[in-house]
């Protein structure tokens, strides 16, 4: 979606090269909150254009749900009060919707952040309202979240995933997997893994698998360890424990995740199972050939 931006009022429309005459097109206008006593309207007449306008609906979920609000609550800020120009909520949000529209790297907030189009997402007026952060502060932003707060941002989604069901369900699928994000230079903390013949993060992501929901996600660089896992399962059960008491639990996994402590503690709670993958071997083949042929004959 692009949009257009005369005398702080918001208008979007398609790219007037790509589309049909507008004497052919049916006129439509959006209204969207007001900022600043400024009225916000979407609509197709060209004009000054940006390529981002659809992530302002976005905006509407996030202050709906309140994500990144409760994110920020929980980030500690050792600035003076007295000199900040950017709270810590605008930050996240920044950092956070300029993702979403595809500009990954924290340099991209140089060039962005007089565009109008993310000023807006941030409640200031796009054409006259103050600046954005610049890269430096972004940056720093960043690098001063500490392990304490991540994990803290973690039981946030968690709770935010909690929160999105009516009622408590029979079963939840705790769908879990390391996902490969490659780096490029020399990033910090990074590792160099053997499987995806790289450097690169593996953030855990966990999903409901029923759903496909998020439950939550943990930025790290190697896979964990089974002590690690165990210790991760124990919060997160013992979360869900106390907002459903009577849901089944089912702990999925592939081999990677098969750890013998983990499996070892599903096995005792009640309402709490696993399935996990197994790496073959001729031992297992054996096992389960009896069960394998007749799983063919049906």
């Amino acid at each position: 979606m692009n949009a257009q931006c005369v005398n702080d009022q918001m208008v979007s429309g398609v790219d007037p090269l790509q589309s049909e005459p507008a004497t052919q097109r049916p006129h439509a206008q959006l209204h969207l909150a007001s900022v600043e006593g400024k009225t916000v309207d979407l609509d197709f007449d060209g004009g000054r254009l940006s390529s981002d306008a659809g992530v302002i609906l976005l905006k509407d979920i996030d202050d709906q749900l309140g994500l990144t609000r409760a994110l920020a609550a929980v980030l500690a800020d050792p600035r003076d009060a007295r000199r900040l120009h950017f709270p810590s909520e605008d930050l996240l949000k920044q950092r956070v919707y300029q993702i979403a529209a595809g500009y990954e790297d924290a340099n991209d907030s140089n060039s962005l952040r007089d565009d109008p189009i993310f000023k807006l997402m941030l409640d200031r007026l796009p054409e006259t309202g103050a600046p954005l952060a610049s890269q430096p502060t972004i940056s720093r932003f960043e690098n001063r979240v500490s392990r304490t707060e991540l994990s803290r941002m973690a039981l946030v989604l968690l709770d935010h995933f909690i929160a999105s069901y009516d009622s408590p369900p029979n079963v939840i699928v705790l769908d879990v997997d390391d996902t490969e994000d490659r780096v490029h230079g020399a990033q910090e903390q990074t590792r160099y893994d053997g499987y995806y013949g790289g450097y690169c993060f593996l953030p855990f992501h966990l999903y409901e698998g029923l759903s496909g929901r998020l439950i939550t996600t943990i930025l790290k660089a190697k896979r964990f360890s089974g002590a690690q896992m165990l210790c991760v399962l124990k919060r997160l059960v013992k979360r869900l424990r106390h907002a459903w008491p009577d849901t089944l639990l089912i702990f999925r996994g592939d081999s990677h995740f098969a750890y013998p402590e983990v499996m070892q503690w599903i096995d005792e709670p009640p309402e709490l199972s696993y399935v996990t993958g197994l790496t073959s071997n001729a031992v297992l083949q054996a096992l389960a050939q009896e069960v394998v042929e007749q799983a063919k004959r049906v």
